[in-house]
């Protein structure tokens, strides 16, 4: 976010500078999300008494 706010403030494009902020995020946390959640639908079956 510190990269793409100097950069916005730097050329005046603001929506491509946090739009690829944005995209970086979610290319980062989506898969992580989607792994974290099967992870925790196995151990729920694995460890449910």
């Amino acid at each position: 976010m510190f990269t793409a706010k100097a950069w916005a403030y730097e050329t005046t494009n603001y929506i491509p500078a946090f739009a690829g902020a944005a995209f970086l995020y979610f290319i980062m946390c989506f898969p992580l999300a989607t792994w974290a959640r099967r992870k925790e639908e196995a151990n729920k079956k694995a460890y449910h008494l």
